[in-house]
């Protein structure tokens, strides 16, 4: 017989097997695969057919863990490549202040 609080902890741990490991994308992701389960059910669905139709509406762990990738990466990489930027400009131009705040020294 189908358990569907069974089949969730079973999808999180493929969702941790594909490397999403942090509880908040992970506990938002349930939230989501949850509601698509209510909304099939509530159609009618079976709660198996409803939690199977949810699953591949959210995504194969594999897509998700890809998708991750893409935003954290936009996410990180912009404020790391500034601030890379800030301290190289930083250190170019410092050196060009002398006491009157400008000139080679």
């Amino acid at each position: 017989m189908f358990n569907l609080e069974k089949s969730i902890s079973e999808w999180r741990n493929q969702m941790r097997a594909a490397g999403i490991k942090f509880p908040v994308p992970l506990d938002e992701l349930e939230i989501h695969l949850r509601e698509e389960i209510e909304r099939q059910m509530k159609i009618g669905l079976s709660e198996q057919s409803a939690f199977e139709i949810a699953v591949q509406k959210i995504g194969e762990a594999g897509q998700i863990k890809t998708e991750f990738k893409k935003v954290n990466g936009e996410n990180w990489n912009r404020p790391l490549a500034w601030i890379t930027w800030a301290i190289f400009l930083i250190s170019f131009f410092l050196p060009a202040c002398g006491d009157d705040g400008w000139g080679w020294n």
